[in-house]
C-alpha cells in the first residue's frame, strides 16, 4: 500500500500546507513524467509539428505554478478510502483532474479574453503571438479550444488506464462527466450574464458559484477518489456533495475578493479583469444593494468596460469596502466554511484524520490573503 507521507497521527497538529505540499511534489513529478512520455510517444508516431506543439503548450499550461488542490483532493480521497491504494492509480487520478482543470481554464480564458493565466500568456494568446494571428483572433481561439479538448480526452484516457475494476472506471467517468456538465451550466450563465447586462442578486450568484466552482473544485475531485476506491455509500456521497458545494462557494467568494483586491503580481492575472469582463460576483451584488445610489451608478458603468483604469478600479474597491460589501462577503465565506466543516464531520467511512484534512483545507481556502 502506498500513501504520500503526511503528519496525520495528531489531528490537532495537522499542517495543511505540509499535507497538500507533499502531494503537490508527487503530482508535479508525475505530470512531468506523463508529458515526457506522451511527447516521446507522439514523436515515435510521426505526428505533425502542430500536434506536437499543441501538446507542448498544454504541458506548459498545466505545469505552471499551482497548489494542485484539485489533484490533491482526488488522490488523497482515493488513498483514504481504498483498501489497497495503488500509487499509479493515485497519480493518474490526480493528473486527470489537473488536466480537466486545464481544459476548463483554457475555455474560461477564451471566453473572458484573458491575456494571462498564472503569470504567463494564455493558450489563445500564445497562438496569436506565435503565428501572428492578431488580425484573426477566431483562429487562435479555435486552436485554444482544441488544446482544451485535448486535455479533456487525455484525462479520460488516464482514467481508463487506471489499474482498477471496469465497474470502478465506469463509476469514476460517470461521476466525472456529470460534474463537468454542472460546471458547463455555470460557465454558460457566467458568460451570458455580462453579455446581456443581467443584474444578478445573491441567489443568482450562488447558483453560478455552485455550478462553476463547487463542482469542479471540490465535489468532482472528491467523488473521483471515492468512485476509484470502489466506495458505494449514499450517505457519504450526499455528505461529500454538501461539503463540496459549501466549501466551493466559500472558496469562490474568497477567490473573487483576491481577484478584485489582490496584487496582480501575486495573483498571476490583472486585478482589473473582473471589472473589464463585467463579472457578477457576490461583491458586486452586495455593493449594488448596500452602496449609495451614485456609487452604484459608477460601479455599473465600470462593469464590462475594457478601458477601465487603475484609478477607476481603486475607486470601485473603495466603494465596495466603505459600503460594507467587502466585509459582508468575507463574513459569508467564513459562515459557509463553518457549515462545510460541520457537514464533513458527519461523513461516514472517513477517518478522523481524513476529516481533519478536509476541514483544514476549507479553513485554508478562506484564509488566503490579498
Amino acid at each position: 500500500m502506498y500513501k504520500i507521507k503526511t503528519n496525520l497521527k495528531n489531528t490537532n497538529t495537522i499542517n495543511i500546507n505540509e499535507v497538500v505540499g507533499n502531494y503537490k511534489i508527487a503530482i508535479d513529478k508525475a505530470m512531468a513524467n506523463y508529458f515526457n512520455n506522451k511527447l516521446a510517444d507522439l514523436k515515435t508516431e510521426g505526428v505533425s509539428r502542430f500536434t506536437e506543439e499543441a501538446l507542448e503548450m498544454l504541458e506548459d499550461f498545466s505545469t505552471r505554478q499551482s497548489k494542485r488542490i484539485r489533484g490533491f483532493l482526488a488522490w488523497f480521497t482515493y488513498d483514504s478510502l481504498a483498501k489497497k491504494p495503488n500509487i499509479d492509480t493515485g497519480k493518474k487520478l490526480a493528473i486527470a483532474i489537473e488536466l480537466i482543470q486545464s481544459y476548463l481554464l483554457i475555455i474560461d480564458d477564451v471566453a473572458d479574453k484573458s491575456p494571462f493565466r498564472r503569470g504567463k500568456p494564455t493558450i489563445h494568446e500564445l497562438y496569436k503571438q506565435h503565428y501572428s494571428l492578431e488580425k484573426d483572433p477566431t483562429s487562435s481561439n479555435v486552436m485554444a479550444v482544441m488544446v482544451g479538448l485535448l486535455a479533456q480526452h487525455l484525462a479520460n484516457e488516464l482514467i481508463l488506464g487506471c489499474e482498477i475494476s471496469s465497474d470502478r472506471i465506469k463509476a469514476t467517468l460517470t461521476n466525472l462527466h456529470k460534474n463537468i456538465v454542472q460546471t458547463c451550466f455555470g460557465e454558460i450563465d457566467d458568460i451570458m450574464g455580462p453579455l446581456t447586462d443581467s443584474i444578478l442578486i445573491k441567489e443568482d450568484v450562488y447558483k453560478i458559484y455552485k455550478a462553476k466552482s463547487s463542482y469542479y473544485t471540490f465535489v468532482n475531485p472528491i467523488q473521483t477518489g471515492i468512485s476509484a476506491a470502489g466506495i458505494k455509500n449514499k450517505t457519504l456521497t450526499r455528505t461529500v456533495q454538501e461539503y463540496g458545494l459549501l466549501a466551493g462557494v466559500a472558496f469562490q467568494i474568497q477567490d473573487d475578493i483576491i481577484g478584485m483586491f489582490g496584487d496582480s503580481r501575486e495573483v498571476g492575472k490583472s486585478n482589473l479583469d473582473d471589472l473589464k469582463e463585467g463579472k457578477n460576483t457576490l461583491l458586486v451584488a452586495y455593493s449594488r444593494k448596500m452602496a449609495k445610489t451614485h456609487d452604484v451608478k459608477f460601479l455599473n458603468s465600470m462593469l464590462g468596460r475594457p478601458s477601465v483604469t487603475k484609478n477607476q478600479h481603486a475607486e470601485v474597491c473603495q466603494i465596495m469596502s466603505e459600503c460594507g460589501a467587502l466585509a459582508k462577503a468575507e463574513n459569508e465565506a467564513v459562515k459557509l466554511a463553518g457549515q462545510a466543516i460541520k457537514a464533513i464531520s458527519e461523513a461516514p467511512l472517513l477517518s478522523q484524520e481524513a476529516k481533519q484534512v478536509y476541514k483544514r483545507l476549507v479553513e485554508y481556502s478562506i484564509n488566503r490573503t490579498y
